[in-house]
């Protein structure tokens, strides 16, 4: 009888590839996990990181539209890596690129979106109507959208013609 003894490995990582899921998103300057980077054979296989941690640098082509963290890494024997996003209230397209070193580079593209906000519709009324120096009238806001009362609203009251509000 004969043995031999055989060693396999995993598939070897040679380039980063990056996914946005969604890739559409609003620009309401909020943060989110929606960008990872994996690592990949040269047929796009998922593959685990070497014998050493994998450093890789990040960049927005726009970062007007919105930003990333600027170096992430994909520990040992890790294949992929959360990145989070943070986009800007500029509504735009940017593209999200990824480099390490011994890698072919990855990228890709991320939209943002203006939310289209109702209309609010403001009626203030005072009463008494007409104050007298040094005298107090009380200041209502009423604010609707639509004909329907909102709630959940900062007013900030203020006077051109001196006098103050209190809260």
């Amino acid at each position: 009888s004969a043995s031999q003894s055989i060693t396999t490995r995993g598939f070897i990582p040679n380039k980063l590839a990056v996914y946005i899921a969604p890739s559409i998103l609003p620009s309401d300057r909020n943060v989110y996990d929606s960008i990872q980077i994996q690592l990949q054979d040269s047929q796009g296989r998922p593959a685990r990181a070497p014998e050493t941690p994998v450093y890789i640098n990040l960049a927005s082509s726009d970062p007007t539209i919105g930003t990333v963290t600027q170096t992430v890494t994909i520990p040992v024997g890790g294949t992929q890596v959360t990145v989070p996003f943070t986009a800007t209230n500029s509504p735009g397209q940017t593209t999200i690129t990824a480099q390490a070193s011994g890698y072919d580079a990855g990228s890709a593209k991320v939209t943002t979106y203006l939310i289209d906000y109702s209309s609010f519709e403001i009626s203030v009324s005072s009463s008494p109507s007409t104050v007298n120096s040094g005298g107090t009238s009380e200041v209502t806001a009423h604010i609707t959208s639509g004909g329907t009362p909102v709630t959940a609203v900062t007013v900030t009251f203020k006077s051109d013609n001196g006098g103050s509000f209190s809260s």
